[in-house]
């Protein structure tokens, strides 16, 4: 086979001094000889792209799958509500949280313990009972009330936190019919004195549950009483 020669351009006397000598490069062999560059690539430039960009695809697709054999379950995962509320709890100071905790019981409480005072009040006048007209009676009704925030303190941290499972919405349920209906019968078959000791408390308690439980329970608990109340024919 003959080797390929550099062959060269014929020369113009008048050009001469003018332009660059020009050669002509037949093979890429020829092209390598002349620059000096024996690192000119086999493979062409777009063959060359296509292989990194799957390169690039492959790497990628790694890391998705590593990424994805590292994250929890979704039944696992915070939500970004969740998630959210607990890296600003994570922000707040002892002080600063010990003042939320503060703050979210008395938002709680403060209506109960009122629900008790005019329960207890209501109480003494359905009863001919004094009020308010005398300091001794006064310092009763609250005193009652304040020994009731232990109690519903109590239950707010423990209980609350249960209300969206399925134990507490049907223990709740139970709880308030029989709350419902001692209430109706102590009304009905006990003396007043019973009565004014009993009907604050339990009353307060009913309420709460009331207010713990979802509507629906709620507004059942209370056609079962009703119910109840009619066999028995009491009355309120």
């Amino acid at each position: 086979m003959a080797k390929p020669t550099r062959r060269s351009a014929k020369k113009n006397p008048s050009s001469v001094g003018k332009h660059p000598q020009i050669e002509e490069l037949d093979n890429l062999q020829d092209v390598r000889t002349y620059v000096s560059a024996t690192g000119i690539p086999d493979t062409p430039l777009v063959q060359k792209i296509e292989e990194l960009q799957n390169q690039r695809r492959q790497h990628q697709q790694q890391q998705q799958q590593q990424q994805q054999q590292r994250e929890p379950p979704k039944r696992y995962r915070k939500t970004g509500q969740s998630k959210s509320t607990d890296e600003e709890d994570e922000e707040l100071t002892p002080v600063g949280q010990f003042m939320f905790d503060v703050l979210d019981y008395s938002t709680y409480l403060i209506p109960i313990i009122s629900v008790h005072v005019v329960l207890d009040i209501l109480v003494r006048i359905q009863y001919s009972e004094e009020t308010f007209e005398t300091i001794a009676t006064q310092r009763d009704v609250f005193y009652r009330a304040v020994m009731a925030i232990p109690v519903f303190a109590i239950l707010h941290f423990y209980v609350h936190p249960l209300r969206e499972t399925r134990i507490f919405r049907i223990a709740s349920f139970f709880a308030s019919v029989f709350t419902g209906g001692y209430l109706l019968y102590a009304s009905n078959e006990e003396g007043y004195y019973y009565v004014m000791k009993r009907a604050p408390p339990l009353g307060t308690l009913w309420v709460w549950m009331f207010v713990e439980m979802e509507w629906q329970w709620s507004a059942t608990s209370l056609v079962v009483i009703a119910f109840w109340m009619w066999l028995k024919d009491y009355s309120i």
